[in-house]
């Protein structure tokens, strides 16, 4: 058959006989590879799928598993327009190679039509396993936690994502920002705390660092009870700003609430020095007076 199909790539009678030792199981994968050159132009969809499925199931390696599937998908899609087989089948595909983008795309679009999120999902946590190419990780930890959040509405398996991907990469601006999000909406203090504080090693400004050190120091303050955090956050804001006289008023102030006079002593000083460079006198006076009683 072969040699006929060669000569003459469309006779009938040749193509039929060999579907149907294919069908029979004879020679499976030696007819498979015949009528994979040779089927397509019959319109035999099923049967052109049946072949490269065979010839998938052959291929040692992860390329060619692709290619295959590749096609697959194509006819599934355009010839068939089963876009949910079209879709799994772009997921094993996407299975042999997670770092090509134009099979990751076409497999987000397919989630969309199909709205089989929640499938995709399962596709990206499944090849994470095991997966070494730490790019692809990150990548495929912020997909997954942005369709956990947005498309399935699992807040709790997005905020896992999140924290995976700034554990992966701690400057990641969108994940913390997420992240200080929910913690946000959930009034869990504790952790956002924690999240401000590794923000403030992406910004650039000092104005923005001061501004995230003085939330920091109100929430220590006012949702945690925590004076001994709040005096260490504006202690933190001197650092970004050193000439920020509110931030040594409210050292002056919560100093004198927890009774640390030794520090106390240090703010006021620190506070005269700055009143002074101002021409601030009458409030510098007023200073000295407390420092000396």
């Amino acid at each position: 058959y072969a040699g006929v199909l060669k000569r003459a790539p469309g006779q009938r009678d040749a193509l039929q006989a060999l579907v149907a030792m294919f069908d029979a199981g004879e020679a499976r994968l030696a007819a498979a590879q015949i009528l994979a050159g040779t089927l397509e132009p019959t319109g035999d969809w099923q049967h052109m799928i049946a072949v490269l499925e065979v010839l998938c199931e052959a291929a040692a390696a992860p390329a060619e598993r692709k290619k295959v599937l590749l096609k697959v998908a194509e006819l599934y899609e355009r010839r068939l327009g089963q876009k949910d087989s079209a879709f799994s089948t772009l997921g094993r595909a996407f299975q042999e190679d997670p770092a090509d983008d134009r099979v990751r795309l076409a497999l987000e679009r397919l989630a969309a039509d199909t709205d089989n999120y929640e499938a995709l999902a399962a596709i990206y946590t499944r090849r994470l396993e095991g997966l070494e190419d730490r790019a692809v990780q990150l990548l495929l930890l912020r997909r997954l936690a942005s369709l956990s959040e947005e498309r399935l509405g699992d807040v709790d398996q997005a905020l896992e994502n999140f924290k995976a991907v700034v554990a992966q990469d701690p400057k990641d601006a969108n994940a913390l920002m997420s992240l200080e999000r929910i913690y946000r909406q959930r009034e869990n203090y504790d952790a956002l705390v924690d999240v401000l504080r590794k923000r403030l090693k992406v910004i650039a400004k000092a104005e923005d660092a001061s501004a995230l050190l003085y939330e920091v120091a109100s929430i220590h303050e006012e949702r945690l009870g925590d004076l001994g955090g709040a005096t260490q956050a504006y202690r933190d804001a001197l650092e970004v700003q050193p000439q920020d006289l509110n931030a040594l008023r409210m050292l002056d102030r919560l100093c004198g609430m927890q009774g640390r006079l030794k520090e106390l002593a240090e703010v006021l000083i620190a506070e005269i020095k700055l009143l002074d460079k101002l021409g601030e006198r009458a409030e510098a006076l007023n200073l000295r007076f407390r420092l000396g009683h």
